[in-house]
């Protein structure tokens, strides 16, 4: 027979808790129609709709769980050397005016040029259960990764005959 602790693992294991969707503006369309960033021009981070609690309840026969899967942190490496933690999903950039004040809560500048920067994004998910008997806990953590390439170039000023 299962334990109320074991039919919560099995439930956390078979939680369909998703890869998480990397959202980095500016996004700049360079004259070679490619899209990017600058060198020295803020980043903006964070972590689309996948950032939501996941909740599964499950009985068998006479012991029932209800497992609570919960995005809590962000962290973000960049191909360059840094890396970022951040607590929550990031702040999204709702107003493009605001772009070069850089994110208030998670965001990156890059100093160098490169024709593909690999940025990684890792979601740490809290996993936490309640079940009969008055019992419940928290599983171990789950992380999940996800990356992207970015190119960033540097901007150079053009004059032009009017």
């Amino acid at each position: 027979m299962i334990s109320t602790a074991g039919l919560a693992q099995e439930v956390a294991n078979q939680l369909p808790i998703p890869r998480p969707d990397l959202q980095i503006r500016p996004f700049t369309t360079y004259a070679d129609g490619m899209r990017g960033g600058l060198t020295g021009a803020p980043m903006w981070l964070w972590i689309g709709t996948t950032w939501k609690p996941l909740t599964q309840h499950t009985t068998l026969g006479q012991i029932w769980v209800t497992v609570v899967a919960t995005p809590t942190k962000s962290s973000w490496s960049f191909g360059d050397g840094t890396a970022i933690s951040c607590q929550g999903r990031g702040t999204p950039l709702t107003d493009p005016s605001q772009g070069l004040r850089g994110s208030p809560t998670c965001g990156h500048t890059y100093k160098s040029t490169s024709a593909a920067f690999k940025i990684t994004a890792t979601v740490t998910w809290t996993i936490s259960w309640t079940g009969s008997g008055n019992t419940g806990g928290i599983l171990d953590p789950l992380n999940l990764t996800n990356n992207t390439l970015y190119t960033v170039k540097q901007a150079r000023s053009q004059l032009v005959a009017p």
